[in-house]
């Protein structure tokens, strides 16, 4: 099948790591794999995958940028289009009238304006609280997923982890993969931390790491919190850690989580939608609030046997499905679904 995949985005998160891993993936399954990208991402996918470049930097308004993206389309000639998050399938769906093949959009997360996916032939969420921002027909829910056959040394990943915060001793360690910006409510961590006796890595950057740095200054004296800034492959160390903890108010279904559930790492989380569609309810707290976030992860360090019950379903559960071949199996599943339908209609 020739697939042409829309990405619209210039960043460096989940989104994106999506869209490679996905694409890369459906190429070595025997797929014509073509991305329309940003030059930004020239470079970072596979030989087999045909790379073709438009500056996504304008405005999805803008009509040039439209008209060059429905040139490329038709010159690919696809058997299907698929557009990854709202610019793509906001610009997708404004030159889809003039395309004669099936054309699918994914959401990567809960935002309100979801308006530029009605007119698609099918929609995937990356979990079912992105697909319900939706009104559609043909709807499906296919989780983020992971490379699962790296074998990681726990104790090197924990030795990593202790350099990297700069700390000695066996206390616990709980990570946060995080951007630090709003929606991420670090804050909300910062005042659960107190009284915790673990060590706290916020591993990541972003905008408000300054004024959290400040908020969190008597916990980064104390020893216990540790802004350890960007860290390329952060995920790899994820073995060596006791625990993950998400704090935000609003997720998708976030690659953190998956790759901590893979790695065996268990996640205590406020009950965004991958939470409470993925982690029982023992790992679940409210939104925002604080203290119940702190008393839940003293808790887990202080009796986490009464946790192993829910954890070994949990861990089973992420091996089955939140792997990179089962994502990726599912999502060619739906898109031969609607070029057949559409070739049979």
């Amino acid at each position: 099948m020739r697939i042409c995949e829309i990405l619209a985005s210039t960043g460096e998160g989940g989104l994106e790591k999506h869209m490679l891993d996905l694409c890369n993936k459906m190429a070595a399954m025997g797929n014509e794999v073509h991305v329309i990208v940003d030059p930004y991402f020239a470079e970072r996918f596979d030989a087999a995958v045909t790379v073709h470049c438009l500056n996504m930097q304008r405005s999805r308004n803008n009509p040039l940028l439209l008209w060059q993206l429905l040139k490329l389309i038709k010159a690919i000639k696809p058997d299907v289009v698929h557009a990854q998050a709202n610019k793509a399938a906001s610009l997708l769906s404004r030159v889809k009238r003039f395309l004669s093949v099936p054309c699918v959009g994914t959401i990567h997360n809960q935002k309100s304006k979801s308006a530029m996916f009605r007119s698609m032939d099918a929609v995937i969420g990356v979990s079912k609280g992105a697909c319900s921002v939706v009104n559609h027909s043909n709807k499906h829910c296919i989780y983020n997923g992971v490379d699962q056959s790296l074998s990681l040394d726990a104790e090197s990943c924990r030795q990593e982890l202790k350099e990297l915060a700069g700390v000695e001793g066996e206390r616990p360690i709980a990570v946060a993969l995080v951007r630090l910006v709003e929606v991420k409510r670090i804050d909300v961590l910062l005042k659960a931390w107190a009284g915790v006796d673990a060590d706290l890595l916020i591993i990541g950057d972003g905008p408000l790491r300054s004024e959290l740095e400040l908020q969190g200054k008597s916990l980064i004296e104390q020893g216990s919190v540790h802004f350890c800034g960007f860290v390329k492959d952060a995920a790899k160390l994820l073995p060596g850690a006791d625990l993950m903890v998400i704090s935000s108010d609003r997720e998708g279904f976030p690659y953190a989580m998956v790759e901590a559930l893979c790695a065996k790492v268990p996640v205590i989380s406020t009950q965004v939608a991958a939470a409470k569609e993925a982690l029982p309810l023992s790992l679940q707290v409210a939104l925002g609030d604080s203290k119940q976030l702190g008393d839940k992860v003293k808790h887990f360090i202080a009796e986490g046997a009464e946790y192993q019950g829910d954890l070994d379903k949990l861990f089973a559960w992420a091996g089955d499905v939140l792997s990179v071949e089962y994502m990726t199996q599912a999502t060619v599943n739906v898109l031969t679904a609607v070029q057949t339908k559409k070739v049979g209609a």
